[in-house]
């Protein structure tokens, strides 16, 4: 089967997709095709052609669209370009948090909530056998008049059982003018990496508890790759890419200890400078050492907000803010450069609540 994957990617931001390439990954391990229709390199003037011209092209069985809530106005706007007869599934945060919204939709035949890669097997493999789709896992279908809403089903739980994800499907821009050069202007070839998956912890900001209501009792919802996987996961990215540089996209790369050290020891051999993301209470001076002794020169720390009370009352962050103050020290003490994520405009955030952030931004003097 031919799977076209629509990218409606809003913001231009040049960064390939782990996701949409773990995907793409699982679909061709089984024997199906897939392509990449992306609109980040595209002037809005252009994008109508150029789909109409994939789709003549390409003449997929299924079209697949994933979409945050953000991009969803432009995922519709694409669906109405061409007019015709391919069933549509949309995925993604959107379809997750927003499923009676998407299903609505008179282009959309179906949605699937939650992770994707055994459901978009299942769907395919159900849609070549013609066989019935009202019943299938993660599932919602459009189907004799009715919508049928389905439950998710198991998370999988042993992550290096995931397919390998598959990079070709991306324009190489994505890893050469990657947004993220501003923290290594050396580096040139820029690659994304998932090492876990499911935070532990539930900011009400954040899509991370509507996945945890989800998936209650469908198993362990923080799951991490191996130490050994993520190497063979880079090692491969560098064959196929030629990267000098890794970012990983977990929320929080560090909180295993045990995995990190081995980590660490593994990633020597690798001699690539890498980035990734946590938060300030999770790092310690051990830590911090053994990862920019690996080769990690940038770390970036999610603060939301300058006032420790509203954090605390609400955003559920119980972060400390000579936690905060400590941690960018750390990363400064080896070397490491720091990248401060802040809100502004938050629910009942008031002027001297901005102020705060805007203060303590100013003491910090993030890179």
């Amino acid at each position: 089967m031919k799977v076209l994957f629509l990218y409606p990617n809003v913001a231009r931001a040049r960064s390939p997709q782990v996701g949409l390439s773990s995907l793409a990954g699982t679909l061709k391990r089984q024997g199906h095709d897939s392509r990449l229709f992306d609109i980040t390199f595209m002037e809005d003037a252009e994008v109508e052609a150029s789909y109409s011209r994939v789709l003549s092209e390409y003449r997929p069985d299924l079209i697949g669209v994933s979409s945050r809530s953000t991009e969803w106005p432009t995922a519709v706007s694409l669906l109405r370009m061409a007019d015709v007869d391919v069933p549509v599934v949309v995925g993604g945060p959107h379809a997750t948090i927003a499923p009676e919204e998407v299903i609505a939709d008179e282009r959309v035949d179906m949605l699937i909530r939650g992770e994707g890669e055994e459901a978009i097997i299942d769907l395919v493999d159900r849609l070549e056998a013609g066989s019935d789709l009202s019943d299938m896992p993660n599932l919602w279908v459009k189907q004799d008049g009715e919508i049928f809403r389905n439950d998710v089903r198991d998370l999988i739980q042993d992550m290096d059982s995931l397919t390998m994800p598959e990079w070709s499907i991306w324009d190489e821009r994505h890893f050469r003018e990657h947004y993220h050069q501003v923290f290594s202007p050396g580096a040139e070839v820029f690659g994304d990496l998932e090492t876990s998956r499911g935070c532990p912890y539930a900011c009400p900001y954040c899509l991370t508890p509507v996945m945890q209501k989800l998936y209650k009792g469908k198993g362990k919802y923080h799951r991490e790759k191996s130490a050994p996987r993520i190497i063979e996961e880079i090692e491969k990215l560098r064959q196929e890419k030629d990267i000098d540089y890794v970012r990983f996209v977990d929320e929080t790369f560090i909180l295993n200890r045990k995995r990190l050290q081995e980590f660490c020891g593994l990633y020597q051999h690798i001699r690539l400078p890498f980035s990734f993301s946590t938060r300030p209470e999770t790092v310690s001076d051990e830590m911090m050492k053994m990862l920019a002794q690996a080769g990690a020169n940038c770390v970036s720390f999610g603060l939301e907000s300058g006032n420790e009370q509203y954090r605390r009352e609400m955003l559920n962050r119980k972060t400390k803010q000579q936690e905060v103050i400590d941690a960018v020290a750390l990363a400064r003490k080896y070397g490491v450069k720091t990248f401060a994520f802040v809100m502004i405009g938050l629910p009942h955030e008031d002027r001297e609540k901005i102020q705060d952030t805007l203060e303590l931004i100013n003491l910090l003097q993030p890179d």
